[in-house]
C-alpha cells in the first residue's frame, strides 16, 4: 500500500486556503420534492465557500455526476432569515434551469427512491466544485466512509482530510477540466 502522505496531493496546493470541504445528505425540500415546502435552494455550511460575496453569480462551477461533469451556473446567497438574522449560505435555482440546483433536482427526479449527497469545495482560482454522489452507485462506494446523516465540514484539522482530498482527487484525475487547473 502506498504511504498517503510519501506523495502530496495536487488537490491540498490547489483547494482554496480556507480548506473546508462541505458534505451534506440532501432533504427533500434540498431536493425540490417536498409537498410542505418550496424552497428553491439548497443551504450550505457557514464555514464553506467564505470568499465569494453574497448575490454571486458564477457562470462556471463545476458540476459531477457518476462519470460526466459540466460546467453550470451557481446562484450563491446568504440565507436572510424573517427576523433580519444573515444564516449560511445557499445555492439556489437558476433564471434559466441551468444552474447546479437545477441540475441536482433534474437528476434526483429521474432517478427517485435514493438517498442523494452533495460534496463541495472551493479552490484557489475561485473555481467551485460540486460533485453529486447517488446512494448504491460506485461514487457512493467510493466516498461512503465520508457519508452522513447530517451536514459535515471536514477541514485540514480533521484526521480524513488527506484521504478525502485523495478520494475527490482520484475523481478529479478523470475529468478534463481538472487537467486544466493543474496544468
Amino acid at each position: 500500500m502506498e504511504n498517503r502522505d510519501s506523495k502530496m496531493s495536487q488537490l491540498r496546493s490547489f483547494i482554496h486556503k480556507e480548506k473546508m470541504i462541505g458534505v451534506k445528505l440532501l432533504s427533500d425540500a434540498d431536493l425540490g420534492r417536498s409537498p410542505q415546502s418550496n424552497q428553491t435552494h439548497i443551504g450550505l455550511s457557514i464555514k464553506t465557500l467564505t470568499f465569494l460575496r453574497n448575490g454571486e453569480i458564477i457562470d462556471d462551477a463545476h458540476f459531477i455526476y457518476n462519470n460526466s461533469s459540466r460546467s453550470l451556473y451557481c446562484n450563491f446567497d446568504l440565507i436572510l432569515r424573517e427576523d433580519g438574522r444573515i444564516d449560511a449560505p445557499k445555492i439556489r435555482k437558476g433564471y434559466e434551469g441551468n444552474s447546479i440546483v437545477d441540475e441536482i433536482r433534474r437528476l434526483c427526479y429521474e432517478n427517485p427512491g435514493y438517498d442523494w449527497y452533495l460534496v463541495w469545495l472551493g479552490l484557489r482560482n475561485q473555481e467551485l466544485i460540486f460533485w453529486l454522489i447517488r446512494e448504491g452507485s460506485e461514487d457512493y462506494k467510493m466516498f461512503a466512509h465520508f457519508l452522513s446523516s447530517k451536514m459535515i465540514v471536514y477541514s485540514s484539522f480533521h484526521k480524513e482530510y488527506n484521504y478525502i482530498t485523495d478520494t475527490i482527487e482520484k475523481k478529479l484525475n478523470t475529468f478534463s477540466f481538472w487537467k486544466r487547473i493543474i496544468e
